[in-house]
C-alpha cells in the first residue's frame, strides 16, 4: 500500500468516529435546548444534620433557664432548591432548626458556596430562614468556632444534596386550617387593632397552613409548611435539654411516615415548617393559669418563673409537662402537614404553569435602613404621612412575653421608667461603661438621646441602637409570593403586610405569605443577632412584650409593608429581571477561616477526656432501671409513663462532631441472636443528659433514656457511643459503643 492509499484507507476510518461525535454532539445541543425551555420546575431537596451539643451553652431564645446538658432531638438543615426550566432563574430555600437570624451565618455559607458553585448563589437568590426554636444553641461566633463551623457545614451540605438530587418536576400549593395549637399570648395589644381587621382572625391567631408540595413523577419528594407558632414547648424541667421542639417533632415524623417502607439507600422525603405570624402566638395555651399562680414571697427568688414551675403550674396542652405537650403539638402540626400532603389523592393547585418569565420565577433583594425614613399615608391606616424614628429598644422588651410569667426587670403595660430595666439601662451607658459591657456581653447600641427618647412615644427606651441596613427578600413563585423578613412578626403584622402585596399583585391575600427569622444583616443589641418583633401602630402603645421589641418606633410596621411592596411592585414590572448582588470573596475573615478549617486543627472542645479511678470510656455505671420521672418536680399518681435509664462513663459531645450519628441506641434482640436497632437519639422518647463526676477532673457520665412503649416486649440493651479524647497533647480522638448487659421486658 503506498503512501496516498495510506492516506484514503486512514480517512475512511476517521470518518464514521467524527460523523458519530458530530451527531452526539448535535444531540446534546437538542436536549439542551430542551431542557433550557422546558416548561415546568427543576427541584431538588436536600436535607444534613446540624446537631452540637455545646454542654454550657444558653438557649438562642430564653434568658432565665439553666445551660444545656442534655439531647432530645436532633437539629437538621433543609433545603429546597427550585430553579424554572424556561428561564434558568433558581432560588434556594433553607430551612435550619435553629433559633434566631443570623447575619454570619448566611455570610459565611454563601462564601463556602461561592466555591462550589461560582456565581450561582448571592444574597438576592439565596434564603435563610430559621424556624425559631428556642431549645438550641444560638449561631457560633469566633470565639466558638467549632459550633460555628458545624452550622455553616450543615447549610452547605443541605444546599448539595438538594442541588444533588434536582430533576424535572412540578409545585404544588396547599392550603387548610389547624386550630387549636396555638393562642394569642398578647391578647391586651391585639384587642387595640380595628374591629374589621381583628374580624379576619376570630381566634386572634392565623390558623392557616400553607403547603408546598414537591413533586417528581407523580410522586411527593417534599414538602415546606408555612404556619405560626412559637416552638416553645420545651421548657421548665425541659429547658436543659437540645430540642428542635414542636416544628422539628413534626418535619421529622412527617419525613418518617413518608419514608415508612422505603427500601434502604432510596431517595428520602424531606420536609420543613417555617415560620409566619409567630410573634404573639404561643403553644403554651394554659399560660394564663400560670400567671394566677402567685407563690409566697420567700420562694420568688429567681423572678417569679421558677417559683411558679415548683408551685404546681403547667404551661403546655399536656398535664404531663413540656414533653408530651410538645409530643402533643408536633403531631398536631404533622397531621395538618399530612393532610394536605395527602389531600384525598387529589392533586394540589400547581403554581407557575405558563405566564411570563418574571412570573413564573423572580426574586429581589435590598437591605433598607429604616431609621427616620418617611412613610406613606397609604400604609399608616388613615393617620397620614408619617416617619420612624432612629432604632431603640425599651424596658417591656426585658419584662418576657405573657407566656414567660413575668420577670423583675420590668413590667408589661406598665410605666417602667423606674423599673430595674432602666436602672440598667442608666448604668450601661455611663461614662467609660460602655466599652467595658459591649466586647463583654457582644453588644452593640450608642447613647440615647433626647430625639430618640421623644420619637419612640410610649416605649422606655431601654436600649439605642446603631442605625444599619436590614435585610429583605421577595419571592415570586408563579401565583405565590413570599416575602422574607429577619423580625418576629405579630398576627396583625403579617396580614398587613400580605394584604398590601397581594393589592399590588392583584393577587388574593392567601397567595402572600409573610415570613419571618430570615438571616440577614439588622440593628440588634447583640451583634449578629434578632432585629426583634414588629407590631402595628395600635399594638404599639400597648407596652407589651413584643411592642417593646419593635425597633424603629410606631410606624415600623407601615414602614415594613411599604418597603416590601416596593419590592413587590418591582418584580411584577413587564421587564423585571432579578436583582444580583456579587459574593465578594473574604478569604481572611476569621468566621470564613474557622468555616474553612478541618475540625481537628480547631481549638479542642475539651482539654482531654477524664476517667474515673478504676474505671473506663464507656462504663456502664449504672445498669438499666425502670423509674418514673417527675411533672413540675413532682411524681404524678396519674402518670402511666414508664421509663428505662441507664448510665456510662463518657467523653464531650462535641469532639469530632461529624462522626457521631447518634449518641444512643436502644436495640432488641432477634431470634436467631443478634442485634437490632429500634431506637437512636433524636427519637421521641429517647433523651440522652450529661453530668459532670464529683471529683473527678473533666469527668463526666451520660444517663440514656428511653420511654417504653406499651406493647415492648423482649431481650434488649442500651448502647451508648461517643468520641473519647485520651490526651491534652494529641488532638486524635477514639470513638468508643458501650453496650449494657441485656436484660428483658415484659408487655
Amino acid at each position: 500500500m503506498d503512501t496516498t492509499q495510506k492516506e484514503q484507507w486512514k480517512e475512511k476510518r476517521v470518518r464514521p468516529t467524527a460523523w458519530l461525535a458530530r451527531t452526539a454532539a448535535a444531540a446534546a445541543l437538542l436536549l439542551a435546548g430542551v431542557q433550557a425551555a422546558h416548561a415546568g420546575y427543576d427541584v431538588g431537596v436536600g436535607k444534613a444534620d446540624i446537631t452540637a451539643v455545646e454542654l454550657g451553652s444558653l438557649s438562642a431564645g430564653f434568658v432565665f433557664d439553666p445551660p444545656y446538658d442534655g439531647l432530645q432531638s436532633r437539629q437538621f438543615v433543609r433545603a429546597f432548591d427550585i430553579e424554572d426550566g424556561a428561564s434558568r432563574r433558581e432560588v434556594m430555600v433553607v430551612v435550619a432548626e435553629m433559633g434566631l437570624a443570623s447575619g454570619n451565618l448566611k455570610r459565611v455559607a454563601l462564601q463556602q458556596l461561592q466555591v462550589r458553585y461560582p456565581g450561582r448563589f448571592t444574597d438576592d437568590n439565596f434564603v435563610l430562614t430559621m424556624t425559631h426554636t428556642h431549645g438550641v444553641p444560638n449561631v457560633g461566633n469566633a470565639s466558638n468556632p467549632r459550633l460555628f463551623k458545624a452550622q455553616v457545614d450543615g447549610v452547605v451540605k443541605a444546599v448539595e444534596a438538594a442541588m444533588a438530587d434536582k430533576a424535572p418536576g412540578s409545585i404544588e400549593v396547599n392550603r387548610g386550617q389547624l386550630r387549636g395549637v396555638g393562642a394569642n399570648r398578647s391578647a391586651q395589644a391585639f384587642v387595640l387593632n380595628k374591629p374589621e381587621d381583628q374580624a379576619v382572625f376570630p381566634e386572634r391567631i392565623d390558623t392557616g397552613m400553607t403547603q408546598l408540595r414537591f413533586v417528581r413523577n407523580g410522586a411527593a419528594v417534599g414538602a415546606l409548611m408555612f404556619y405560626g407558632l412559637h416552638p416553645t414547648n420545651m421548657i421548665d424541667e425541659a429547658f436543659s435539654f437540645i430540642s428542635t421542639d414542636n416544628y422539628g417533632h413534626a418535619a421529622r415524623r412527617l419525613e418518617d411516615d413518608v419514608d415508612q417502607g422505603r427500601p434502604a439507600g432510596s431517595r428520602r422525603f424531606v420536609a420543613a415548617f417555617a415560620q409566619t405570624g409567630t410573634g404573639d402566638v404561643t403553644p403554651n395555651i394554659n399560660f394564663k393559669n400560670c400567671n394566677d399562680v402567685d407563690p409566697p414571697f420567700w420562694v420568688s427568688w429567681k423572678t417569679h418563673v421558677l417559683a411558679r414551675h415548683d408551685w404546681g403550674c403547667n404551661r403546655g396542652s399536656s398535664t404531663l409537662g413540656p414533653f408530651e405537650s410538645m409530643r402533643d403539638t408536633g403531631d398536631k402540626l404533622f397531621a395538618a402537614a399530612k393532610s394536605l400532603l395527602v389531600a384525598g389523592g387529589v392533586p394540589g393547585k400547581p403554581i407557575g404553569v405558563g405566564g411570563p418569565p418574571n412570573q413564573r420565577l423572580n426574586y429581589q433583594y435590598k437591605a433598607v435602613d429604616f431609621a427616620k425614613i418617611a412613610v406613606s399615608g397609604k400604609y399608616t391606616g388613615g393617620h397620614g404621612d408619617q416617619a420612624t424614628c432612629d432604632p431603640a429598644w425599651g424596658s417591656a422588651f426585658a419584662a418576657g412575653s405573657s407566656e414567660d410569667m413575668g420577670s423583675i426587670l420590668a413590667q408589661e403595660g406598665a410605666d417602667n421608667r423606674a423599673s430595674l430595666a432602666q436602672i440598667v439601662s442608666i448604668l450601661i451607658n455611663l461614662p467609660l461603661v460602655p466599652a467595658i459591657v459591649k466586647p463583654l456581653l457582644d453588644a452593640s447600641y450608642q447613647p440615647i438621646t433626647s430625639d430618640v427618647r421623644e420619637c419612640q412615644g410610649r416605649k422606655d427606651v431601654l436600649a439605642a441602637l446603631v442605625p444599619g441596613p436590614t435585610s429583605l427578600q421577595v419571592v415570586k413563585l408563579g401565583s405565590l409570593t413570599l416575602a422574607f423578613t429577619p423580625f418576629e412578626l405579630t398576627t396583625m403584622t403579617q396580614y398587613r403586610i400580605r394584604r398590601h402585596l397581594a393589592a399590588t399583585l392583584n393577587a388574593g391575600v392567601d397567595d402572600v405569605i409573610a415570613v419571618g427569622y430570615s438571616s440577614g444583616t439588622v440593628p440588634s443589641l447583640q451583634v449578629d443577632s434578632t432585629g426583634g418583633y414588629v407590631v402595628t401602630p395600635e399594638e404599639y402603645d400597648s407596652k407589651q412584650y413584643e411592642s417593646g421589641y419593635t425597633a424603629w418606633g410606631k410606624w415600623t410596621q407601615p414602614a415594613l409593608a411599604q418597603a416590601l411592596d416596593a419590592m413587590a411592585a418591582t418584580l411584577v414590572a413587564s421587564d423585571a429581571k432579578p436583582s444580583v448582588t456579587p459574593v465578594v470573596p473574604a478569604p481572611q475573615d476569621p468566621l470564613v477561616v474557622a468555616a474553612r478549617t478541618p475540625e481537628d486543627k480547631l481549638p479542642a472542645a475539651v482539654p482531654w477526656d477524664g476517667v474515673p479511678l478504676f474505671s473506663g470510656m464507656g462504663v456502664v455505671l449504672k445498669a438499666p432501671q425502670v423509674v418514673q420521672h417527675e411533672v413540675n418536680g413532682k411524681l404524678k399518681a396519674d402518670d402511666k409513663r414508664r421509663f428505662l435509664e441507664a448510665t456510662f462513663v463518657s467523653s464531650h459531645p462535641m469532639n469530632r462532631l461529624g462522626s457521631i450519628d447518634s449518641f444512643l441506641f436502644i436495640e432488641k434482640q432477634a431470634a436467631d441472636g443478634s442485634w437490632k436497632e429500634i431506637e437512636r437519639d433524636g427519637r421521641w422518647g429517647t433523651t440522652v443528659q450529661w453530668k459532670a463526676i464529683a471529683l473527678c477532673i473533666n469527668c463526666r457520665s451520660a444517663t440514656v433514656s428511653w420511654q417504653i412503649p406499651a406493647d415492648a416486649a423482649g431481650t434488649y440493651r442500651i448502647v451508648h457511643k461517643g468520641n473519647y479524647k485520651p490526651s491534652w497533647i494529641l488532638p486524635d480522638v477514639v470513638e468508643y459503643r458501650s453496650a449494657t448487659a441485656p436484660f428483658e421486658l415484659k408487655a
